[in-house]
């Protein structure tokens, strides 16, 4: 692959990543803003309204939004390629609207057994703006995915950025100033796509055209997509049985006590999103190059002592973290942060072990794998919720999250060895973690003291992990490209 391809691909994922980056990050400060005016019962009702946004989003896209990656560059002809994003919205619209007339019928059913807010009123409205989102959510979806078919790197980023911003922005009026709780929440998220659908209506007016619907286009599209979507669901439909599971077997207290925490672990997305954004592009421009197993092996130690030194920060001043950015009502949800924080290291592993099964483009392993870990995780959340409450789902998250590593990579090894290394890593990471743990255990209550201590410690394990196991030398892995 030529330098000037390489560096052209590595400038489209910094510039797809920066928007996501600077949207998690702003979306991030707003957490100990919510947190001084919404109980952990309203993050709870938040928690469960956008679990059920999203599985209902997952099945009315239906896959389509990664199938017309595959099928849009099977032709040269602009036609046939309009035809491909028509088919796309006709199909994704048609689906909607079916769904959100089942919501609407069955509204009060759903308001009782899934949303339960307590106010029958509340629901609908939460049902309504769910159907609104799922509706307006439409256009900026093929908006963006026209921009990337297109190689307008920069407009997709200016696109989703804006569109975050001005939800962000609705967000803080709606429940600073008018005081409209998690509703305002909602209808930021509703009014944004509503808007960003008109910007969609201009961008693509010389595309969509119902005259352009293929019948045949459709059919590969749907049959594509199907096959991915239980990949696709098994994840997030997981997460929206985990909630429900907290809500019946707990509270909607507990629910959002553990919305909060993961919430603040998901601060570790920043820098593992943008690693596997520069990651898979880096890699596979080494393939054929002699020093691509060393690099390789460089790169996966160095990444393990970081990110396990990160959790093991996370983890270690999960409790401070709360206390300092949120309201005492919240501090309960200190475990769950430390536990999810080794929950997105460990599950963000899959993008070096994944590998094996990408060289030889042979994925069918990867579902199987993720359907696995979802099973598991579910059914240990059944039985850990009892047992440990909220802090025994993240446990059962951990579990799941081994395993589907686990399997990942063992399939990859099965289908292409790689020189990983594990000994000393994998080591050091439970060294980290059976520190963090004795930290968080013999804590005074006095916050002052406990970071002193807390930090003084921490310092003791950065130098130990950075001269024992030398990962100052990992850092020049370099490609030749």
């Amino acid at each position: 692959m030529r330098t000037k391809t390489i560096k052209s691909l590595l400038s489209d994922s910094v510039v797809y990543g920066l928007s996501g980056a600077i949207t998690k990050f702003l979306s991030f400060l707003l957490i100990p803003i919510y947190t001084k005016v919404l109980s952990p019962a309203d993050y709870g009702l938040l928690a469960i309204s956008t679990r059920f946004y999203s599985i209902l989003l997952i099945i009315v896209v239906l896959g389509l939004d990664s199938a017309v990656y595959r099928f849009f560059f099977d032709t040269d002809d602009q036609e046939k390629r309009k035809n491909v994003l028509n088919s796309w919205a006709l199909i994704q619209l048609s689906t909607t609207v079916l769904i959100c007339v089942i919501l609407i019928v069955f509204g009060d059913f759903v308001g009782e057994q899934i949303i339960k807010s307590g106010e029958p009123n509340i629901d609908r409205q939460i049902i309504f703006l769910i159907c609104g989102s799922l509706v307006f959510g439409i256009l900026p979806a093929i908006v963006n995915a026209y921009f990337r078919l297109r190689r307008m790197a920069w407009h997709a980023m200016i696109f989703a950025l804006l569109s975050s911003l001005v939800t962000i922005g609705l967000s803080v009026y709606w429940v600073l100033y008018a005081k409209k709780g998690i509703v305002g929440i909602l209808s930021a998220q509703c009014v944004a796509l509503f808007l960003a659908s008109g910007v969609g209506l201009y961008v693509l007016r010389d595309i969509f055209s119902i005259r352009d619907f293929n019948l045949k286009a459709s059919r590969s599209l749907v049959i594509y997509g199907i096959s991915i979507l239980p990949s696709s669901l098994s994840t997030v439909g997981m997460q929206f049985i985990i909630s429900l599971v907290l809500q019946y077997e707990l509270s909607k207290t507990a629910l959002g006590l553990f919305y909060t925490g993961s919430s603040f672990a998901s601060a570790l997305t920043l820098i593992t999103t943008s690693f596997s954004a520069a990651w898979s592009p880096f890699i596979f421009s080494m393939i054929k190059d002699e020093n691509f197993e060393k690099t390789l092996i460089q790169a996966h130690s160095f990444y393990l002592y970081t990110m396990g030194f990160i959790s093991f920060l996370m983890f270690t001043f999960s409790k401070e973290v709360l206390q300092l950015l949120t309201a005492p009502s919240y501090y309960a949800a200190s475990w769950v942060l430390g536990i999810q924080a080794y929950v997105t290291f460990i599950g963000s592993l899959s993008v070096f072990y994944i590998l094996g099964m990408s060289i030889e483009k042979k994925m069918k392993f990867y579902p199987i794998s993720t359907i696995t870990s979802s099973i598991l995780t579910v059914g240990a959340s059944f039985f850990m919720v009892n047992m440990f409450g909220i802090e025994g789902v993240s446990l059962a998250m951990l579990l799941g999250q081994t395993l589907l590593i686990v399997m990942i990579l063992y399939f990859s090894q099965k289908l292409h060895p790689l020189p990983f290394k594990f000994g000393k890593p994998i080591v050091v990471v439970l060294g980290m973690v059976c520190i963090a743990i004795v930290l968080r255990i013999f804590e005074t209550g006095n916050i002052k003291f406990d970071l002193l201590y807390k930090g003084g410690l921490s310092m003791v394990v950065f130098f130990l992990v950075f001269f024992i196991t030398k990962i100052y030398k990992n850092i020049n892995f370099s490609a030749n490209r």
